[in-house]
């Protein structure tokens, strides 16, 4: 199981390339949280939410039992990683490059 102290650090690295990335190219990259809905349903497991520093950006749909990440307000911290994959060893939550030209 991977520290959360080299968990974050990693990210943190990444964050300071991305920047430099934006600075050459005019694209600002970052990481969202991406919920494998079907992996997640089969849990019907709501603990990744409980995580998310981010108010009303990682919920939980009771119909469908599964979580979901409201992207334009993902912060791309990757707690909700850290808890679905180290905690709970269920590999639900992966983060994903996206982006936008300035």
């Amino acid at each position: 199981m991977i520290a959360l102290k080299d968990f974050i650090y990693s990210f943190l690295m990444l964050d300071l390339v991305m920047s430099m990335f934006k600075l050459s190219y005019g694209v600002e990259m970052y990481y969202v949280a991406k919920v494998n809905k079907d992996m997640c349903a089969e849990y019907k497991c709501n603990t990744c939410t409980l995580y998310c520093p981010e108010a009303n950006t990682l919920m939980f749909d009771k119909d469908g039992n599964t979580s979901w990440v409201d992207e334009d307000r993902c912060k791309g911290c990757a707690l909700c990683v850290y808890v679905c994959t180290d905690m709970l060893d269920r590999n639900c939550i992966t983060m994903e490059m996206t982006g936008h030209k300035d």
